[in-house]
């Protein structure tokens, strides 16, 4: 059992754990906890991947195609100031045995902040 801490700020998505970490290492809980001075922060926590394939076209032309995928847990989740969201296994849908995922978390506000532990 490992203990991860993160302080995140800002609006630009972070990656919480990569596929690789989540590969066999259950998450067993997460804490979030707003950490901002005086204001709530709107909270998003999604599965991202993005994957290339080859297919061809109708003129038998290979082009290289991205795609990419998002998978929301949480979606615009407001946490009042000085408050704390605790998230359990079982609220964390989660292949952990062939994971296809990374862990990413995004906050709203170029100002927002929170404390992040993670139980794996």
């Amino acid at each position: 059992m490992a203990y991860i801490y993160k302080n995140i700020t800002g609006s630009t998505a972070e990656i919480l754990l990569t596929k690789d970490q989540l590969r066999n290492n259950p998450i067993e809980a997460m804490n979030m906890s707003n950490i901002h001075v005086e204001d709530h922060v709107r909270i998003d926590l999604y599965l991202y991947n993005t994957s290339n394939s080859t297919p061809p076209d109708a003129y038998n032309n290979w082009n290289i195609v991205t795609t990419t995928n998002t998978y929301y847990l949480i979606k615009n989740l407001i946490l009042s100031y000085g408050s704390t969201v605790m998230l359990e296994k079982e609220d964390l849908l989660i292949d952990y045995k062939s994971p296809a995922y990374d862990l990413y978390i995004k906050l709203h506000a170029s100002d927002s902040a929170v404390d992040i532990i993670i139980n794996q």
